[in-house]
């Protein structure tokens, strides 16, 4: 099968090769092999890439994606051959995909390939954050970086859906309405504006109960000024670089908390991906608006997908288009 695969981590164009000679992934108990027709591209693909989060090499990239079920494994009944799904299982850059059934979600027929491989890692993240890590509670102040970002403006839509005050941050004017469409009561500019200084403002000098910072090292000591007595900040993600360290007594003064949670450190059970899940699947039952597709790339093009994700002017989601022979 066809795929893309990393032999030696680095740069985009030096790391993500195309290759056509290799076994399609024996199909295993418990599993469903996937024909796979879309994958999601994700900040993770890029930590995985450049070895921040090391894997063995070589390997085959991607955490999610949709298509249909090719075989099933041994003790499988809950799936057919030929059902529409999307998932998250490792290796989505490539044609066939063996995935456990406890992260699958059969696919409704009104909702297009493109969608299920766009909507699972970043809504189940979004999902996670807003109702787990920090549950956000009616009357909040909440702060989201990157709001027009995929996973930024699904935790807006879910912290506005729980009745909270969404301040978004964003880099462009562009990005401004994005932002304000999935929910943000305020928009900060943080190239021209002081974030500080605003949320003050916006709170009336009390700051933030929580901050979802998937940006990282820029603007930590930033963020952490920006929350409430009793605040929560919640790094989930490191689009601008890993926070190098932490200092304990930052947080004293305020008694904040600090956390560093993962995705699949909620989803260990098939009812814990179903709880997720079924956040995101309410968002798309009323707007499939929720999820806004920037761009599909040929399978071929990867490189390009991550330097255009890394590059930070991509507003949604970027997905690769698996080809089928």
């Amino acid at each position: 099968m066809k795929g893309i695969v990393i032999r030696a981590v680095g740069a985009p164009r030096d790391a993500l090769k195309l290759e056509s000679n290799f076994a399609v992934p024996v199909v295993k108990a418990g599993e469903i092999l996937v024909k796979n027709y879309f994958s999601g591209v994700n900040y993770i693909d890029t930590y995985h890439r450049t070895g921040l989060y090391p894997l063995p090499l070589p390997f085959v990239p991607g955490k999610e994606g949709a298509g249909i079920v090719e075989a099933l494994g041994e003790g499988v009944t809950d799936f057919s051959v030929g059902q529409r799904i999307a998932f998250l299982g490792a290796g989505s850059y490539s044609q066939y995909v063996s995935v456990p059934t406890k992260h699958v979600l059969p696919l409704p027929e009104d909702v297009s390939f493109e969608l299920g491989a766009a909507v699972l890692l970043q809504g189940l993240t979004a999902s996670y954050l807003t109702h787990k890590s920090y549950a956000v509670k009616s009357g909040d102040y909440v702060l989201v970086p990157a709001a027009a970002g995929g996973t930024g403006g699904l935790v807006c839509r879910l912290a506005k859906k729980a009745g909270a005050r969404v301040i978004g941050i964003v880099s462009t004017e562009e990005k401004a309405v994005v932002a304000r469409a999935a929910g943000a009561d305020e928009v900060i500019l943080h190239r021209s504006e002081d974030i500080q200084a605003r949320v003050k403002e916006i709170t009336n000098n009390k700051g933030v109960k929580v901050v979802y910072d998937g940006v990282g090292k820029p603007l930590y000591k930033t963020f952490l000024n920006c929350l409430s007595r009793q605040g929560s900040y919640i790094y989930f993600g490191n689009a601008g670089g890993k926070i190098d360290s932490i200092d304990p007594f930052d947080l004293t003064p305020k008694c904040l908390t600090f956390m560093r949670p993962s995705l699949f450190g909620y989803i260990d059970t098939r009812e814990e991906f179903l709880e997720l899940s079924q956040h995101v699947l309410d968002l798309l039952k009323n707007d499939r608006d929720v999820i806004h597709i920037h761009k599909i790339y040929p399978l071929e093009n990867a490189a390009e997908s991550h330097e255009d994700l890394e590059s930070g002017a991509t507003i949604g989601k970027l997905l690769l288009a698996i080809p089928q022979n």
